[in-house]
Formats: C-alpha cells, structure tokens, sequence
C-alpha cells in the first residue's frame, strides 16, 4: 500500500489533477475584466524570504500578489491598496509581510498615501477581521466591497471568511499551479514517470 501511494502522488498526472480540483471553478482573470471596489486587499502568505529583521536582504518566493496588487490599483480599481500585516505565528516579533510589501511598493511608484497595512496577522481569520475594522475606521465604510487577491488554492476559503465578515468580495486569484491537461500533456511519458518534483506538488 505504501508504495502504491508513493507511485501515485509522485505521478504527474495524479499531480496535475489534484491542483485542478484544488483550484476549481478559478481562471486567470484580465485586470481591465474587474469591477472598480472600495478597497483591493492583498494577503500575506508566501511571498518573501528573508532570514532576519533586516529589510537589506529579501528574497522573492513567490510575487504574484504582490505584483497583481500593483497592477490593479494602477488600472484605477481602486485609490485604497491594503496589505495585510503577515508575520510567521511563532515569531510575531518578525516584520509584517505587508510593510516590505509597502516599501517595494513605494518604490515602484506607488504613492504612499495611496498604500496602507493592516496590524499584525497570522491567518486568514484574522486578515478578514483587521480589513473589516481597518476599512470601517479608516474610511467609514460599513460593508465595504473588495477586490481580494490571493492565491487560488486559497481563495475559495478567503472568501468564505471574508464574506462571514460582511465583506462583499470580488475574487482575483493568482498564483496558479495546474497545468493545461491537454493531449500533449498526457503523451509526454515524462509526466507518467514518478519524479520526487511531483511527490511534492502533490
């Protein structure tokens, strides 16, 4: 039994598959394709390395977030970007996610007038709660609607969590990991062969 399930998780089309269950009903979505909102709320989550509480040396993960944040606001959805003030759990000394997000930001052109972070977050629940007190105290806006950004694995609970908020939520999911499952895809033999790269996708 162990080695049968070794062999399939390590498969790559046991691979792909399970991101497109994972990511299911979620496309990519053209930026001129979203409606204008209140507020567009980047998460936390993945994004940088950095070994310290030094903000000279960072390294990117993964700036998909960051990025689609970035190009929404300058599209004019929305005058509000609001990060969220991640930091690990068991280090909540560390510096928030969204405060290095706001300096790449700023020095991206970005006005900082324009750029705020919430306090300090290590989850979802969380990130959902300090958006919805920060957007009603800040701007007065009750029931605020949103353009959440995160990844698309994640965005299906995001949004349920924001939603139970009373946040209204327009989706924009990135960060995709599923492959096109095309005939091609099937026929490479590459992808039938186990390989400790899918193992670990999977």
């Amino acid at each position: 039994l162990t080695l049968f399930l070794l062999l399939i998780f390590s498969n790559g089309i046991c691979s792909a598959l399970l991101w497109h269950i994972v990511e299911k009903p979620w496309k990519r979505l053209k930026v001129t394709n979203v409606p204008e909102v209140d507020a567009i709320v980047v998460l936390s989550g993945g994004g940088i390395n950095f070994s310290s509480n030094s903000l000279e040396i960072i390294e990117w993960n993964d700036p998909d977030r960051f990025n689609a944040g970035l190009s929404l606001f300058n599209k004019g959805k929305s005058s509000k970007l609001i990060f969220t003030g991640g930091v690990n759990p068991l280090n909540r000394d560390s510096i928030p996610e969204g405060e290095i997000y706001k300096l790449e930001a700023i020095r991206l052109g970005i006005p900082k007038d324009n750029i705020y972070v919430s306090n300090k977050v290590s989850n979802t629940l969380e990130e959902a709660i300090e958006v919805k007190n920060f957007i009603k105290n800040n701007f007065n806006i009750l029931k605020p609607k949103i353009l959440l950004v995160t990844s698309a694995y994640h965005m299906k609970r995001a949004e349920n969590v924001f939603n139970k908020k009373d946040i209204i939520v327009s989706p924009y999911p990135v960060d995709f990991n599923s492959v096109t499952l095309n005939i091609d895809f099937f026929k490479n033999p590459l992808n039938w062969t186990p390989n400790s790269k899918y193992l670990n996708s999977s």
